[in-house]
């Protein structure tokens, strides 16, 4: 019988350990799904032949 209660508190806290972190895997899918799509998008730039958006540069804008 203690052993079985051993098992049980020991679950019991590993439970409430790692039930927390369950919330952050939506985040996590959507965070990944995302880094997905960015890359395939400049993939598919690439293939296209579509040179990316040159950024303005302050220094190159306003020369002093």
């Amino acid at each position: 019988m203690n052993s079985v209660i051993r098992l049980l508190v020991t679950a019991a806290l590993l439970l409430f350990v790692v039930a927390p972190f369950a919330g952050l895997a939506p985040l996590l899918l959507v965070l990944l799904l995302s880094g997905i799509a960015w890359v395939a998008n400049d993939f598919l730039r690439v293939l296209l032949g579509k040179a990316p958006a040159k950024e303005s540069d302050e220094s190159e804008a306003h020369p002093s």
